[in-house]
């Protein structure tokens, strides 16, 4: 697998996207932060980290975008990028297909530097509250390392060496949700990736426990790597709690493998840093008062028009037809709509004669000239 065969696939993958993720709301942080941390020779040090990321999406597709710098003590520095993109298309009621991609790239002043690009097919199937997934991860990195020997003149610059590798392998893993109460949750997640590098083969077991509560998250990593009849641990705990809406401080202490693709070595790190974003989460839907919670297998679909005579919804999944919707004490119309899974645009129209959209909903041009929301049904929207 090779750079110039993946780079139009991905190029095609975020064309086709693009629509639905210019209609959602984007999320944006930077991260500041201080502690210590191992540079790519393996050598630990002070250090600082600046950290910019851009999210964009819902629960279908989702795009990220990150970038970071490092300093450290000796004067050293590392400069990196990522991007990613995840798609979820939904099967039936129980099951979904999924597909992430992602790439990065980092360079550093010790005259090394990085690029990977992956991307991970499964089949995912949803058995409240447990999700199972299984697929496999396709991968493939350039590297170029400088040597880290003296070189052999004054005016010599050390010796690098570029490397090329690819790797395929099975990935597979779930969630479970252990509790949930209205201001928080507990979740745990395990995932075991086996990948064959030149002539290694490496098993990584990982298990994650996230607890949230109101403006706490505390999530523990532990994990196995078997390779060459060796057995490694890694592992670490980040803290976040929230000042604010858009101010967070964040706590954390890792260690981490080496990256078998890269030869990026493995190492520690111990920060802890200012976490300033966007206000969090997407505006709130409108909801109808004083009416009962739609029936079990069905979407409720609701806009604020509280000086309509008549409202009424259409969308992809009947072929815009339109459907009468009822107003609710508050003004907000509502029609409770057995819709089936998947992800589908739709729209009100006022007085039979003006199309609207909810505030709060992603939308987009529907091409006549107007707007449509976007729409995903499985069991959890349900």
């Amino acid at each position: 697998m090779r750079f110039d065969k993946v780079l139009p696939a991905a190029v095609l993958l975020l064309t086709t996207t693009a629509p639905r993720l210019a209609a959602q709301r984007p999320s944006a942080q930077v991260m500041v932060g201080a502690g210590s941390a191992t540079d790519v020779r393996g050598i630990a040090s002070s250090a600082w980290t600046v950290a910019p990321s851009l999210a964009l999406g819902s629960r279908s597709t989702l795009f990220r975008l990150g970038a970071s710098g490092a300093g450290f003590s000796g004067g050293g520095w590392a400069v990196g990028g990522t991007t990613g993109l995840d798609l979820r298309a939904p099967i039936g009621r129980a099951a979904g297909l999924g597909l992430s991609t992602a790439a990065s790239a980092t360079t550093t002043s010790y005259r090394s530097s990085y690029g990977t690009v992956s991307a991970v097919p499964s089949l995912e199937l949803r058995l409240a509250p447990a999700v199972i997934f299984g697929g496999v991860r396709l991968a493939t990195a350039c590297s170029s390392l400088g040597a880290v020997a003296t070189p052999a003149g004054p005016f010599a610059l050390p010796a690098t060496r570029s490397v090329s590798r690819s790797a395929i392998g099975p990935v597979f893993g779930g969630r479970l949700d252990l509790a949930s109460w209205r201001a928080g949750s507990v979740t745990l997640r395990v995932r075991q990736e086996s990948v064959r590098v030149d002539t290694v083969r490496t098993t990584d077991r990982t298990a994650a426990l996230s607890v949230l509560d109101g403006p706490v998250s505390i999530t523990g990593t532990i994990g196995a790597r078997a390779e060459r009849a060796m057995v490694a641990a890694f592992g670490g705990v980040r803290a976040s709690l929230d000042l604010s809406r858009v101010l967070a401080l964040q706590l954390g202490a890792e260690r981490y493998p080496a990256d078998r693709l890269t030869g990026a070595l493995g190492g520690r790190a111990v920060s802890a840093g200012l976490v300033l974003r966007t206000a969090a989460g997407p505006r709130p839907l409108p909801s109808p008062s004083g009416v009962i919670a739609p029936a079990a297998g069905y979407t409720r679909l609701a806009i604020r028009a509280p000086r309509a005579a008549t409202v009424e919804v259409a969308g992809d999944w009947n072929r815009w037809q339109p459907v009468a919707a009822h107003r609710g004490a508050n003004g907000v119309w509502y029609a409770d709509l057995a819709i089936p899974a998947g992800t589908w645009r739709y729209a009100f129209r006022v007085d039979r004669r003006e199309w609207r959209v909810p505030d709060g909903a992603a939308a987009t041009d529907d091409g006549f000239g107007g707007r449509s929301a976007w729409l995903t049904v499985d069991d959890d929207s349900r």
